[in-house]
């Protein structure tokens, strides 16, 4: 049998289906008892009813970092194009410079004709 006094607090007492009294010190003494409407105070989980709600909130978040990251990984992709191109033009202009160079040799330069014959 449960017994509980002042406040019920175990969900396992719930529902209150008979109210047991007495033990009064003297025949004419009162005892008041009270049972009101049921108080809910907080939760221990989330109700069935937010599940889906909950799950469908968490990828709705998901979805927006996702597309987040994605934009800022498309900027990125062209940020490296743009670099991979200057650099390309670089290349380009490197090799026109080299072969510009390499038409000027004197051929008293010794080094150049040694790092040629060994390279």
């Amino acid at each position: 049998m449960n017994i509980d006094e002042g406040i019920l607090t175990s969900k396992s007492q719930l529902p209150v289906t008979q109210l047991n009294y007495g033990g009064s010190s003297n025949r004419f003494s009162w005892i008041l008892y009270k049972i009101d409407f049921l108080e809910c105070h907080g939760k221990s989980g989330e109700y069935p009813s937010e599940g889906n709600s909950n799950r469908i909130d968490t990828i709705e978040a998901d979805i927006k970092d996702n597309q987040s990251n994605i934009e800022q990984n498309q900027n990125n992709i062209k940020a490296v194009e743009y670099d991979a191109e200057q650099n390309e033009n670089e290349i380009g202009a490197l090799k026109l410079r080299t072969t510009t160079l390499e038409g000027t040799v004197f051929q008293t330069d010794y080094y150049f004709k040694y790092y040629q014959y060994y390279s």
